[in-house]
């Protein structure tokens, strides 16, 4: 069975809430999974997995190794490295190109099949779906 979270960014980090239900979750520690939203932008992906761990490490949580998916993984390790993840995390973002990076690598599918708690934030959580819906308004000033 796997086990989701969806959520909303944390701008004054992780809530109590949260942190008691991935205690009640989150199992295996050993590698962590950061899924960028724009796979061609390897500095600011250093950056918020920087931050999302840091949170995690204020929580408690201490993973032995942290794998940034982006355009730097090659294709031929993504299967190995998703199957050794405790936690796959799904960055916020740009939910257009983050949509278009899970789709050139078949991820939602290969999603299906860990075993690794998901967590999708905001862009994240909207591409974690198997038919996606993005609505945008545009205001006339």
């Amino acid at each position: 069975m796997q086990t989701y979270f969806l959520t909303s960014d944390f701008p004054n980090g992780f809530p109590e809430a949260f942190i008691t239900a991935l205690k009640q979750t989150i199992v295996r520690q050993e590698h962590f999974v950061f899924a960028a939203s724009s796979f061609d932008k390897a500095e600011v992906n250093e950056k918020y997995a920087r931050k999302i761990m840091d949170m995690f490490a204020a929580a408690g949580f201490h993973f032995q190794t942290l794998t940034i998916l982006d355009d730097r993984l090659p294709l031929a390790q993504i299967d190995q490295v998703l199957e050794q993840a405790g936690v796959i995390w799904l960055a916020g973002g740009d939910t257009l190109a983050q949509h278009a990076s899970f789709e050139r690598i078949g991820l939602r599918e290969k999603l299906k099949k860990t075993t690794a708690v998901l967590i999708g934030m905001s862009a994240g959580a909207i591409n974690m779906g198997d038919q996606i819906v993005l609505a945008r308004h545009e205001l006339d000033n």
